[in-house]
Parts: structure tokens; sequence; C-alpha cells
């Protein structure tokens, strides 16, 4: 009573998050340990690292679910922390959301030809409502290589760009190593991106 465990080890596994993702995300295998503890102030889903594969990619993941009982302000919480590694960029289709700006999801379909993820992760801690995101933190980073990026129609296509992304909430950074440009090189080039007062980037 007011507590319980889950071991999961499958294989063609998938997970469907209909408010994020229109299509169930399919893994070869999965396994891992889940938790659930319950009380009169609330239900916890934690889990142990769990593992994912998706052919030689490998997705480890950890996380807590905290569901009250009684309504409040902050209504439901996840700690949310994904790894990535060894991932064709292909796989951004896979994990981008679908509620996103439709010019984003457009500029990161044709803007990024190829590439290789060797190490990514993305973090999501705090509220799950959504007047309450402000007060949520959202982070990501990808450790690029051979990656190939049109930025504009009009600009020369970067090549074999090696190099890290991070986001951290609405504040952007990159930084390219090297690359390659026709009848040039590109190396040690940093840009930062963030939200001003004025809540313009």
């Amino acid at each position: 009573p007011g507590s319980g465990s889950v071991v999961l080890d499958s294989r063609d596994f998938s997970l469907q998050f209909p408010t994020v993702y229109q299509q169930p995300l399919e893994y070869s295998e999965l396994r891992g340990s889940l938790f659930v503890d319950w009380d009169n102030s609330g239900f916890v889903l934690s889990s142990e690292l769990i593992e994912a594969y998706e052919g030689a990619t490998r997705l480890p993941a950890v996380f807590t679910l905290n569901v009250p009982r009684q309504a409040n302000d902050v209504g439901v919480e996840m700690d949310l922390l994904i790894g990535l590694e060894q991932a064709d960029a292909s796989v951004r289709q896979k994990y981008i959301p679908y509620f996103l700006d439709d010019k984003l999801r457009q500029w990161l379909e044709e803007s990024i030809l190829n590439g290789r993820v060797h190490e990514g992760g993305f973090v999501w801690r705090g509220s799950l409502r959504k007047e309450n995101l402000p007060r949520s933190t959202v982070q990501l980073f990808l450790d690029l290589h051979e990656t190939e990026l049109a930025f504009l129609p009009q600009w020369p296509v970067l090549r074999d760009i090696t190099g890290m992304l991070l986001i951290d909430d609405t504040a952007v950074s990159v930084w390219i190593q090297h690359a390659a440009m026709p009848k040039s090189a590109v190396q040690i080039v940093s840009a930062e991106l963030w939200r001003g007062p004025s809540n313009d980037f």
C-alpha cells in the first residue's frame, strides 16, 4: 500500500504523447525501472536510469512526475533529463513538437541538411501548466559533427561543422570550432542570442 514498481525490459517499444507528438515514439529496445508512490497529498511517478535504443542511437533518461491531489498554483510538476548519443541529424524530425511555430519547423527541416549528434541532452524542470511556463526551465545542448547548415537560401552552405549548440530557456549560444565554406574555412566562431527587456531578440 502506498507504493509500487515496474521493471521494463522490452523490444519494439512505443510511447505516445499526443499533446506533443503526432506520431508515437518507437524504439528497438527499452529498459529501466519505474516507481510509484502515493498518499493523501498526491501521486509521484519516478524512475531510475531508463535506456532506450533506436538502432545505434542511445537515449538515457531519468524523470520524476509529481501530481498533487488538491488544486494549487503549481499543478503537475516534472523533472526530465534525456540524453542522446550517436544520432543522425534527421532524428530531429521525430522530436520536434508539432505545436512549435510553423516557420521555425520549416526552417529546421530545410536548413539542417546533414549532420551527426555526438552527444546531446535535454532538461525540463518545473510546472507543466502553460501559465507557469515562464517559471519552468528548459535546456538543450548538442555536440555536432559533420553538419551542413543552409542558414538562408541566399547564403553559402556551411559544411563539415564541428561545434556546440546550447539553449538555456530563451538564451541561445553557438560555438563553431571549425567549418568549411566555398573557397574558405571558418574557425573559432561564437554567436549569442537572448531575449531583451522589450521581449524581443
